[in-house]
């Protein structure tokens, strides 16, 4: 375990490192991902998918957020923070009442994105049968 993190700085790669130094916030553009060390020093790798259905990086010259929060759920160590100006903003840990409706709000999210309607499909069907003439 090592010493509990303030301030992570966003390093931009095509690939992730097998090794992650702490302190970092690994970003691919390629992977639309991004890989970073939990912030409280248990050691664990922390993945996030920056994409609709997961989080959203917004940088500038000088700094990045990432919205909404990083919940560590699955680890043992639980720990919640912010991620804002490239700081670590600490939140209390997740209770299980939370990490519930954490999980509930994240499949109905994926549930929402792959929802394709009848007439979304048949939409789709014909202007791929027009796009072949």
């Amino acid at each position: 375990m090592t010493r509990r993190t303030e301030a992570l700085d966003l390093v931009c790669c095509e690939r992730f490192l097998d090794e992650l130094e702490p302190g970092k916030f690994y970003y691919s553009d390629d992977f639309r991902s991004s890989v970073h060390l939990c912030a409280c020093g248990c050691g664990s790798r922390v993945v996030l998918p920056i994409k609709p259905a997961g989080w959203r990086l917004l940088q500038n010259a000088s700094s990045f957020t990432i919205s909404p929060s990083v919940g560590n759920r699955e680890f043992a160590c639980r720990s919640h923070y912010l991620i804002e100006g490239g700081r670590i903003i600490w939140l209390p840990p997740m209770s299980d009442h939370q990490v519930q409706a954490s999980r509930a709000r994240d499949q109905q999210h994926i549930e929402k994105m792959h929802a394709v309607t009848f007439w979304q499909r048949v939409r789709n069907v014909l202007l791929w049968l027009l796009s072949r003439h």
